[in-house]
């Protein structure tokens, strides 16, 4: 089995390829695409993800698939390309066969999650974690409250 599919979720879309591999730097506008492992066996089979590890900031899609009662699942930011290789067990075949079937297999996140989904692995270091505002019981307090609290008297 050779199957190469271009998961896009810019466009929510997933379209078959030709030479998937060979043109994954093409396909995902990386000049060196890493590959994310879904499976491998060691008779040279694989289920990878080829992506761009500098497409922090673009939409994302997670692909998730189940092998023996397990789920397999990885998140992938920007454009990645689906890549089956070798000997593919038949439960795991039947799930990337064909366009519609890894539709099924992939969700794409919404786009204006991609900031707070930064900022929550650990943004960047000119931001800071918005201040918490104490819980109020319903009252409103009167001025002294007020002046008491900001030490006036």
């Amino acid at each position: 089995m050779f199957l190469c599919y271009l998961i896009d979720p810019d466009r929510r879309s997933i379209t078959k390829v030709n030479d998937g591999f060979d043109r994954a730097s093409e396909l995902t506008r990386s000049e060196t695409p890493r590959l994310a492992e879904l499976w491998t066996d060691f008779a040279d089979s694989t289920l990878d993800v080829a992506y761009s590890p500098d497409a922090d900031e673009q939409p994302s899609f997670r692909v998730r698939l189940s092998f023996r009662g397990k789920t397999i699942e990885r998140a992938i930011n920007g454009k990645g390309v689906l890549i089956a290789c070798g000997e593919i067990p038949p439960e795991i075949a039947r799930q990337i066969q064909t366009a519609k079937a890894v539709e099924e297999s992939v969700e794409f996140s919404p786009a204006r999650y991609i900031a707070v989904d930064k900022w929550l692995r650990g943004g960047s270091s000119g931001t800071r974690a918005p201040a918490r505002r104490a819980e109020s019981n319903g009252r409103l307090g009167s001025q002294e409250d007020h002046d008491k609290a900001s030490g006036k008297r």
